[in-house]
């Protein structure tokens, strides 16, 4: 965790303990992206005595955990919620830019209200039949219950939400002003990384027509290394400086637009080497291929493929043509990508360690291809991170290698991890009495 997230945490601590000690309600707030909730040391103390009966149950915490990720992604508005055990929280959820950031639940209470208390006995009656402990536990969980606290209706939907609207205001104002700082960052990070990639593909070429010089004097050759090297050390940190910073975001992205803009990021570089770059995505259904990844992820590794597959092919000339090829196509569930080059090969035995952190390939010793060879490992762990695959293939061709990176994208991300361990579904925890 970094100081800056710590800090936040216990800014977000200490303001839900000042609304806990208003309302004596146990409130926390449930982040979606880090999928965990925070409480405030005085919020802790105010659970029922029900609640950490039911923790204490054998696999109870987690159960507990799982449903309220569940019951905070299934909020839609300000509403009531219901536990899985038979309690209730107020369940609001917190909107930045239009995206759902967090969830605020505020309850562990019954309902002074005949039909929303009948939901909670027989709801917790469920619980103690699928739960099915001892005798004594189910006695001492039927005392516990019977004790909870009950507020009225119009408490709940008046005073209780009059405060949860106050705790979304200071948490509005803290995410909206911390994403605005980031994405100024992540602007000049990927102008910075445009800027800088330009600048290497000219300092490799310069470095290259150099040694090829040999009545130049050494110093001269040795000075372009230098230059060369400081921006790849700059790129590194760059690259690793908006990683750490961005936030997976996914939604809707275009391949072909991620790929086009590779294309166009790296093209002088392509034609410097004398190198085609072609692009031929095929349709999915008649429409471009859509996927649902984060934009500013992806397209950062699919920049590092192309780049390795101009950097690592040989230069074209009039006897020996040389190309990049992207292509693409349906797989299933996935879309096929395969950036395919001919060039500096890749043993087998290095196909998995070449996705290793500064490991470069030994067929790159006697070619002058500088790089850190982290650009792959980040490419896979970002693909990885998108619920995708990355292989590699290297075919000797006699003249050069024909080398094939392919990348699978699933169309739909998965489900969260919760939806597969058997909690209640989010219908469960929806209550409509319209």
């Amino acid at each position: 965790m970094s100081e800056r997230e710590s800090t936040n945490i216990d800014i977000q601590r200490l303001l839900l303990d000042i609304y806990a000690a208003r309302t004596r309600l146990p409130i926390g707030l449930f982040d979606v992206e880090t999928h965990r909730t925070v409480f405030g040391d005085y919020s802790l103390e105010c659970f029922e005595p029900y609640c950490r009966l039911v923790r204490r149950l054998p696999g109870g915490n987690a159960l507990c955990e799982r449903d309220q990720r569940q019951r905070a992604k299934a909020a839609s508005h300000g509403e009531l919620t219901l536990c899985h055990a038979g309690l209730y929280d107020y369940a609001l959820p917190i909107h930045v830019d239009g995206q759902l950031v967090a969830t605020l639940l505020c309850g562990e209470m019954r309902i002074a209200d005949r039909e929303l208390d009948a939901l909670a006995v027989a709801r917790h009656e469920q619980f103690l039949q699928r739960q099915q402990p001892s005798i004594d536990e189910q006695n001492a969980l039927r005392q516990a219950f019977s004790r909870a606290k009950s507020l009225p209706i119009e408490r709940v939907n008046n005073e209780l939400l009059g405060d949860l609207h106050s705790i979304e205001r200071w948490y509005y104002r803290l995410t909206s002003s911390q994403r605005a700082l980031t994405r100024q960052i992540e602007d000049v990070t990927h102008e910075l990384q445009i800027w800088l990639q330009g600048l290497l593909a000219r300092a490799e070429i310069l470095c290259i027509d150099l040694e090829r010089e040999r009545d130049l004097r050494r110093e001269y050759r040795e000075e372009a290394r230098e230059v060369l090297n400081s921006a790849l050390a700059l790129d590194v940190i760059v690259q690793s400086f908006g990683d750490f910073l961005r936030s997976y975001r996914f939604a809707p992205v275009s391949l072909r637009s991620i790929v086009n803009e590779s294309r166009r990021v790296y093209e002088e570089e392509a034609k410097q080497r004398g190198i085609e770059v072609r692009v031929e995505l095929e349709s999915v259904d008649g429409r471009p291929p859509m996927v649902e990844a984060s934009k500013v992820h992806l397209q950062h590794a699919i920049h590092n493929l192309v780049h390795n597959a101009i950097k690592y092919s040989f230069a074209g000339g009039f006897d020996r043509p040389r190309w990049v090829q992207i292509a693409g196509s349906p797989a299933g569930q996935y879309y096929q990508l395969s950036v395919q080059n001919f060039g500096v090969g890749i043993d087998p035995d290095e196909y998995d360690k070449i996705f290793e952190g500064g490991y470069q390939g030994r067929r790159t010793v006697d070619e002058y291809r500088p790089g850190g060879g982290r650009g792959l490992r980040l490419a896979k762990r970002i693909i990885e991170r998108h619920h995708g695959q990355i292989r590699v293939s290297s075919i000797d061709q006699k003249s050069a290698f024909l080398t094939t990176f392919t990348v699978f994208l699933p169309f739909i991300q998965p489900a969260g991890e919760e939806d597969a361990h058997g909690s209640p579904s989010e219908e469960d925890h929806r209550l409509d009495r319209g």
